[in-house]
């Protein structure tokens, strides 16, 4: 009996599965949960409350000037959307990896940086189902109410909460990547997301008598928080007065003019959003359990 020897490198290799139903599946996946009809529903609420308390305001000078009712409705877009993708993202990989399914991914050959993507862009697009339905709610309510040169600015307000949304959704799954379990995951993304909402601007308030840090080190600290990065977009696109945009948006806006400025922050998000996918799909592929 003669026995056949086949060279390694002339066997078939297992192709790992393409990107798309990955996110495909993942996105089925994450519209199961009980989680999002709910957050849905409670965003759809506050929002839609939020417009009726402001809508005298709203009718008397529109939706793109700095109002208390505008600012309240920024703050809010920005502020439970965040939270939940933070709290989702962190979970992302967590069900995963103790239910056997992430190793089994990364058996077949499935790369880390394409589970990192898919959990980012599943947990993206159902947190924006979040801003849809606030924003939708609110838009509804401001019907007839509002001129149609308003559009342009509640348009770049809903930009700005996708765009700031994305980036703690990407953050959250970093989170999960790094965290050991579910109620760690949990806890370091809510405590993660009161230091962006809060924390950095009293540390800054703190420091800053005391620091010098110049137009490049002030524009660092904002970037290095997506969230007031986008509290501070909104707040230029609504043409706040220094008053309403706070020291730290007027020095930019007088240092770098508006433009400038809601570019850099912009790109901000945008690098928050590309590192932590890249950082998480490295340590999805480099963690063994």
């Amino acid at each position: 009996m003669t026995s056949v020897c086949v060279p390694l490198t002339t066997m078939p290799r297992r192709r790992p599965a393409p990107l798309l139903p990955l996110v495909l599946f993942e996105l089925r996946l994450a519209a199961r949960g009980h989680r999002l009809p709910a957050a849905t529903a409670l965003f759809a609420l506050l929002a839609g409350a939020v417009t009726v308390m402001g809508l005298a305001a709203f009718r008397e000078i529109g939706i793109g000037a700095a109002s208390p009712a505008a600012i309240a409705l920024l703050q809010l877009m920005l502020l439970v959307p965040t939270a939940f993708a933070l709290v989702q993202g962190a979970l992302a990989l967590q069900g995963d990896r103790e239910g056997g399914f992430l190793a089994m991914l990364r058996a077949a050959g499935v790369p880390g940086s394409d589970i990192a993507v898919a959990k980012v862009v599943a947990v993206t697009l159902t947190s924006w189902t979040l801003v849809a339905a606030g924003l939708g709610t609110a838009a509804l309510i401001l019907a007839g109410s509002v001129s149609a040169a308003d559009l342009a600015g509640y348009a770049a307000l809903v930009m700005i909460a996708l765009l700031t949304t994305a980036a703690c959704a990407a953050i959250g799954v970093l989170v999960s990547a790094y965290a050991a379990a579910r109620h760690q995951a949990v806890t370091a993304a809510l405590a993660l997301w009161f230091v962006l909402a809060i924390g950095i601007d009293l540390a800054i308030f703190a420091v800053a008598p005391f620091v010098r840090v110049g137009t490049a080190g002030l524009f660092v600290v904002l970037a290095a928080d997506p969230l007031e990065a986008g509290r501070v977009l909104g707040l230029l696109a609504l043409g706040a007065d220094p008053s309403v945009l706070g020291p730290f948006g007027t020095f930019l806006r007088a240092t770098l003019g508006i433009g400038p400025a809601a570019g850099l922050l912009v790109a901000a998000d945008v690098l928050w959003l590309g590192l932590a996918t890249i950082v998480a799909g490295i340590r999805v592929g480099a963690r063994r359990g």
